[in-house]
């Protein structure tokens, strides 16, 4: 995740945080009674609740300076030197499918890895057309975001060829070496 990303995620959680405090709030500054007698006691509640909440989202506004990776290295990275990846998203109209382009590109780039897209135009024979592309030209992994697994079964029944399909965010999503 890109340090844009992170923010934008943290931004979000933040502003979450800050409704979640004034609704709060304002849920609390009714004693019920139909009397306001007792509002200047809740606002200052309220104005502390909304104070803690921002200094929460201040906190994780910060850029990360360091990042431990969760394992051990990975072997085997030189035989893929030179070779590509597909990405095939359901679309690459919307921004996030093309910001995941980017951070997959710039991952990969550092390993001498290509990384190439094909848009499936939001159409299930689109996808499969990708799919068949990116195993003909003998890609060295695809990945698919956002389009169903079950997109995947007929494409999975030919032949097995050197490659990996991976689908990240379906939520049946499986790894398959093939």
């Amino acid at each position: 995740m890109n340090h844009r990303s992170s923010r934008l995620t943290t931004l979000v959680a933040g502003t979450i945080a800050v409704l979640a405090a004034v609704t709060l709030t304002a849920c609390g500054s009714s004693n019920g009674s139909g009397s306001s007698g007792t509002t200047s006691g809740a606002a200052s509640t309220g104005s502390s609740g909304v104070d803690h909440a921002k200094s929460e989202v201040e906190s994780h506004l910060a850029a990360l300076s360091s990042f431990k990776a969760p394992g051990g290295p990975i072997s085997g990275l030189d035989a893929l030197k030179g070779g590509t990846i597909t990405y095939i998203p359901i679309t690459l109209q919307a921004t996030f499918f093309q910001a995941q382009y980017e951070q997959i590109s710039q991952a990969a780039a550092p390993l001498g890895i290509k990384v190439q897209s094909c848009d499936a135009k939001s159409q299930p024979t689109v996808a499969t057309q990708c799919i068949n592309q990116a195993v003909a030209a003998k890609s060295i992994g695809i990945i698919t975001d956002s389009i169903p697994f079950a997109l995947h079964k007929m494409r999975l029944m030919l032949p097995l060829r050197p490659t990996s399909l991976f689908s990240p965010l379906t939520p049946t999503s499986r790894c398959r070496h093939r």
